[in-house]
């Protein structure tokens, strides 16, 4: 009788361990991750986004970021470009196509355009709520872990939530960058599947890395798009940053709409509204302030589902209780057996 307690006891110490450890591991790359992207005090690069198929050219532009600030200045080709401020929750900014130029200030959370070096890096992820987010946003955003291990010498931490699944490899030699993002969403009919990889790094400072070389391959039910190719150069980090790269200046005649006021008003170069040019009437008016800017055309760093999953999997802890419980009940129901029997004999 006691082997069988001593076996149950060591079953259970057993399971307990093993829960143990995808805990501790998600420990692991959630501090390592969150300081490598805290050395990064700021940021000045290049980035330059093509087809990987005929190598031509879909964006180009340049990137800074201080803190929680972030200036992008992209050629979007044909004459077409974007330039973008994010400061605290808003972004501000033009875009200029086919002549045509248009303003606008929003909240925080939609893709950046195809330039947004944070996001090509692997450095945010798609969260529940449809925004870009940092690791630790994404954790504390409702969602299932299914599956933290080693593989190799990466780390694989699979999660879902309502937007889809994603499986994201960090890599402890590189000091726990990202490796690798797969994002898979949608429903049956509408199913998108993303694979965002860095293919090389470079130590810009002493500890401190940084992806170089990214390609990113999507499909749509299965059928493969051209892949993408990202590249960042003339990488600074940690460098001073002259404050006047975060300015804007903007053409003349810009019109912005504001879809936090809900007002559209016109600005000069430097961005200053002009109080008499605020509207709001009409649909036509409306309409403006409600649409979406820098949206990003041509990809934004992997596809993105078009609908929404009504039910999230089970987490990893879930099976492991309910498999420790399976075996108390087991071992219960063994030990009235042999105690029953017993009492007879």
């Amino acid at each position: 009788m006691r082997v069988i307690w001593i076996i149950g006891l060591c079953s259970v110490a057993t399971s307990s361990l093993w829960a143990a450890e995808p805990k501790g591991l998600l420990d692991e790359v959630t501090s390592g991750h969150r300081a490598t992207c805290q050395r990064i005090r700021s940021i000045n690069c290049t980035i330059l986004r093509t087809r990987a198929d005929t190598n031509a050219r879909i964006a180009s532009g340049e990137y800074w970021r201080e803190g929680e600030r972030v200036k992008i200045k992209a050629d979007m080709g044909k004459g077409g470009t974007h330039e973008l401020v994010v400061e605290g929750d808003k972004v501000s900014g033009f875009s200029l196509s086919n002549g045509s130029v248009n303003g606008s200030v929003s909240r925080r959370g939609r893709p950046l355009g195809p330039c947004d070096v944070w996001q090509a890096a692997l450095l945010s992820f798609y969260g529940s709520n449809g925004a870009w987010v940092s690791l630790d946003e994404l954790l504390a955003g409702k969602h299932t872990v299914d599956d933290v291990r080693r593989d190799g010498s990466l780390v694989v931490l699979s999660l879902s939530h309502s937007q889809g699944h994603l499986e994201i490899r960090f890599d402890p030699t590189v000091n726990y960058c990202v490796r690798s993002v797969t994002f898979e969403g949608g429903q049956p009919g509408s199913k998108s599947r993303s694979l965002s990889a860095v293919k090389e790094f470079r130590e810009i400072n002493p500890g401190v890395f940084f992806p170089s070389l990214i390609e990113i391959e999507d499909s749509f039910n299965g059928v493969a798009k051209p892949s993408t190719v990202i590249k960042i150069d003339n990488v600074k980090i940690n460098q001073a940053i002259d404050q006047s790269a975060f300015r804007i200046r903007y053409p003349a005649g810009t019109k912005v709409a504001d879809e936090i006021a809900g007002v559209i008003y016109s600005v000069d170069q430097n961005g200053v509204k002009d109080q008499n040019s605020a509207k709001t009437d009409g649909p036509e008016q409306k309409a403006l302030v409600q649409t979406p800017s820098f949206q990003d055309s041509s990809g934004s760093g992997g596809s993105l589902p078009q609908s929404v999953t009504t039910e999230e999997p089970r987490s990893y802890t879930t099976y492991i209780a309910v498999g420790c419980g399976t075996l108390a009940v087991m071992m219960a129901i063994l030990w009235l057996i042999l105690h029953r029997r017993a009492r007879k004999s």
